[in-house]
């Protein structure tokens, strides 16, 4: 129950939603925690207080349904919650994998704090296999339009995220990255030479 308080004074502070709300939500986060699990069965039969399991399943089921979140004012929240002043190193990816039969494709922006990478935006691909340039530029841009691009210090990624336009947009943006590169990815070296990155990296 402290726990549940305490989550319930850190939204009431930081969002504008009925006490109601507020406290379906935190027992919702408490619930999803001490489960491990996003099965809403179990979640619901998690829940505080006296209701039924059957009676939370409902409440959960609703609020999922009809309830929109503002995924920007989201984002600033996660920020605020985290406290780590900018420049951020933030990450990069994309995870896929079925729900059922529905392919899910997802690529997430995160910012990194402690060695996690907590989700700050993303963005449904609707489609399978790699993200590409431009939907890799939509996302920086809509992390720019709430925080700009000055308070990034680098950004993280795996070898998926690479390509010269995508290169030459960071660098344009003021950018620094750090980002995996495939060991037979052509490098230009010191004498003008193109060799694989591993034997630029191999000592």
């Amino acid at each position: 129950m402290a726990h549940i308080r305490l989550l319930e004074r850190t939204l009431t502070e930081n969002v504008a939603w009925n006490k109601a709300r507020i406290n379906f939500l935190a027992k919702f986060l408490v619930a999803l925690i001490q489960v491990k699990t996003v099965n809403l069965v179990q979640v619901a039969a998690a829940f505080s207080g006296h209701a039924q399991p059957s009676s939370n399943y409902k409440r959960v089921q609703r609020f999922l349904r009809f309830f929109e979140i503002s995924y920007a004012g989201l984002a600033l929240f996660v920020v605020k919650l985290v406290r780590l002043p900018a420049p951020w190193a933030i990450t990069v990816d994309r995870t896929d994998w079925y729900l059922g039969s529905t392919p899910l494709n997802i690529m997430t922006l995160g910012i990194c704090y402690k060695g996690i990478a907590f989700p700050l935006l993303w963005t449904i691909l609707e489609k399978k296999g790699c993200s590409n340039t431009a939907e890799r530029i939509q996302l920086l841009e809509d992390f720019n339009r709430l925080f700009d691009f000055s308070s990034i210090d680098y950004l993280c990624a795996d070898r998926e995220f690479v390509g010269k336009k995508w290169f030459t947009y960071l660098a344009n943006n003021g950018v620094d990255f750090r980002i995996r590169l495939r060991a037979n990815t052509l490098i230009t070296n010191g004498r003008g030479q193109a060799v694989a990155a591993r034997r630029l990296f191999c000592g």
